[in-house]
């Protein structure tokens, strides 16, 4: 910031680490043009001095304004519409509206057979078709009468769907990481905002970068990594299916060797 590489970095770093705070309960992160437009002022000074730009601020990690709320400037949030972002400032102490309706999102003449079809539901609302959803939450659909996001999209905090992140990626919530690794969660470097995705404690890393259990940790049916030795998946006392040793085995160093 000393440099004044970009305009943008002040507020890039502001939103991240000084997040601002909603009505909502929530707090809102950069958004990926917020991201950009730092990066963009500031990668031809970095290099001069043999520096590159941090992979834990890589900008695809971090929303596109039309998929989730988050901070433009540090004068203005974006809900999930891209083309009429909220009225009120996105300060410390003020917050933005309830996200309106958008007749680009569906149509004021969209035929309908019933009042319910008339009725726009955020994610986890009661539904009966998919425009509901859509209308008031890019990527949803209604599935089993209430409105989900499209696969591999997960939902955030019931307000917009989010992709998925892998072990070591960026995430805002829990249920990201989970997406694509059932034992792990987001580990937030930012209270409440923003985070990294990392395996739960009772697994580890293999080499393709999935979390596996490790000796008592809790695993899938048939799924204890050859790391372990002569280990299964069983239930233990607590009726939850972990990695143990077989019979035959005994534990060493936290792996299940078969006497010769």
């Amino acid at each position: 910031m000393q440099v004044g590489c970009s305009e943008g970095l002040r507020e890039f770093l502001c939103a991240l680490y000084t997040p601002i705070c909603t009505n909502y309960g929530l707090h809102l992160p950069p958004c990926r043009s917020l991201c950009k437009k730092a990066r963009k002022g500031c990668e031809e000074a970095m290099a001069e001095l043999e520096l590159s730009w941090p992979s834990k601020f890589d900008c695809t990690r971090f929303p596109e304004h039309h998929e989730l709320m988050c901070v433009v400037t540090l004068n203005q949030s974006s809900f999930v519409d891209a083309t009429t972002p909220s009225s009120a400032a996105a300060t410390h102490t003020t917050a933005p509206s309830p996200p309106p309706f958008h007749p680009h999102h569906h149509s004021a003449f969209t035929p309908c057979s019933s009042n319910a079809d008339c009725v726009f539901e955020i994610i986890g609302g009661q539904c009966t078709t998919d425009s509901q959803c859509s209308a008031v939450t890019p990527n949803a659909v209604c599935s089993n009468s209430a409105c989900s996001c499209v696969s591999p999209l997960t939902s955030y905090l019931n307000l917009a769907c989010i992709h998925a992140s892998g072990i070591g990626d960026m995430c805002y919530n829990d249920a990201q990481c989970r997406a694509l690794n059932t034992f792990s969660f987001c580990r937030l470097s930012v209270a409440e905002v923003v985070g990294v995705c990392v395996c739960d404690p009772d697994q580890f890393i293999d080499s393709r970068g999935q979390c596996v259990p490790r000796l008592g940790g809790r695993c899938h049916k048939g799924d204890c990594p050859r790391q372990l030795g002569a280990a299964s998946c069983q239930r233990g006392r607590d009726a939850v299916l972990k990695c143990f040793c077989r019979k035959e085995a005994v534990q060493r160093l936290g792996v299940c060797i078969t006497p010769a």
